[in-house]
């Protein structure tokens, strides 16, 4: 069936008044929000007829279903796919080997520094690696002005047992 085929206007304008009928009944029942809500949706059917835009969503739509029906019996099709999948199939493995390879460079760059340089009698630079592992102080906590935590919760039992609630 083709576009011009189907009475657009009759169903968008259809739609439209369905949901405004809805967009009523939700204002009696759940209020103007939700009913602004239902109404907003009820009037994209005659503004897409309106914009022209139905026509363009309708020939996408017969677009990917040609695409699909075309997949189904096409052998050329069919040997893309799979060279396609072969090709993201190695993608990922170099892409898991490549991150072999650069723990397997980062583990030995980190074993050479480890090992001194330096000669007898020759002091040794501190390095950032070590200025990093030593613990950094924590700083003084401010006590609380207030009423210590059992203080508040005394007070709300007071009130609880002067209102006969326990």
């Amino acid at each position: 069936m083709s576009f011009s085929q189907i009475p657009w206007l009759l169903l968008c304008g259809g739609l439209t008044a369905v949901g405004l009928i809805g967009s009523w009944f939700t204002l009696r029942r759940r209020g103007p929000r939700a009913a602004a809500r239902v109404l907003a949706w009820a009037l994209l059917p005659i503004a897409l007829y309106l914009v022209g835009i139905l026509q363009v969503l309708w020939r996408f739509g017969v677009a990917i279903g040609d695409f699909f029906s075309g997949l189904a019996f096409s052998p050329k099709v069919y040997i893309g796919l799979i060279i396609a999948g072969i090709s993201v199939l190695l993608f990922f493995v170099t892409g898991g080997l490549r991150s072999r390879d650069r723990k397997k460079h980062e583990s030995a760059s980190a074993k050479k520094k480890e090992e001194p340089d330096a000669g007898p009698g020759q002091l040794m630079p501190s390095s950032p690696a070590t200025a990093r592992t030593q613990p950094v102080p924590a700083p003084a906590k401010r006590k609380k002005s207030g009423p210590a935590p059992d203080e508040d919760f005394d007070e709300v039992a007071d009130i609880l047992k002067r209102h006969g609630i326990s």
